[in-house]
């Protein structure tokens, strides 16, 4: 790559930032500053990657609140059924020593 490409393709990277194009600016400063740029690109696909790691990450949290919420709300049920069971165990209960006793007072 020829030294005016280079400088051209600096000259485009400053603008695009916005910095203020100077031509009194060094080819060190430009190619310093061009780095800088690639660094700054780097950063952005990192946080990039981070991100949609962190959507996932939020995906299954999501997912497994959802279970949690499902667990839940059978947990309750099933409580509720066994409550009502109890009920009607204690009924039967008491109505079979009802019974007795009216067996008792036959006899």
């Amino acid at each position: 790559m020829d030294i005016v490409k280079l400088e051209e393709d600096i000259d485009l990277s400053l603008s695009l930032l916005g910095v203020k194009h100077d031509k009194n600016i060094s080819i060190n400063q430009k190619i310093s500053l061009e780095n800088k740029v690639d660094s700054l690109i780097e950063i952005k696909e990192k946080y990039e990657k981070l991100l949609k790691k962190h959507q996932k990450v939020a995906e299954e949290l999501k997912k497994i609140k959802e279970k949690e919420e499902t667990y839940e709300a059978l947990k309750e049920k099933a409580n509720n059924c066994l409550s009502k069971m109890q009920i009607e165990i204690n009924k039967d209960e008491s109505l079979e020593h009802k019974l007795d006793k009216l067996e008792t007072k036959i006899d």
